[in-house]
């Protein structure tokens, strides 16, 4: 599984309890060449803030999972990870609590 983006030790912890984790926490683009290497024994990607394009699916025939810790999945490109088989996870309500908490709070700041 490759990892990218804003995972703390402890979420690289815990998934490295079921998986070999390589991580790529200052990734900025899927054409570092470490991370381009890496793609093609990747099984999973986690992470957020990747754009994730058909031709970095091409470079990773075994990819069987991607995990966005995001509520969007714009950086995807859904329709060829859909024709390839691949599964796509994203976190949808994960900021619900947190959006609904700072509309109250506004609320009561204007009152």
């Amino acid at each position: 599984m490759l990892a990218y983006g804003r995972l703390n030790d402890e979420q690289l912890a815990q998934l490295g309890e079921d998986f070999e984790v390589q991580a790529f926490p200052g990734l900025a683009s899927a054409d570092d060449p470490a991370f381009r290497a890496a793609l093609p024994s990747a099984h999973g990607l986690i992470g957020a803030g990747l754009a994730i394009s058909p031709e970095v699916l091409d470079a990773a025939p075994q990819l069987e999972a991607i995990a966005t810790i995001s509520v969007c999945y714009d950086n995807y490109p859904v329709e060829a990870l859909t024709r390839r088989g691949i599964l796509l996870c994203n976190t949808p309500d994960v900021l619900t609590e947190t959006t609904a908490d700072t509309g109250f709070l506004l609320v009561m700041a204007a009152g």
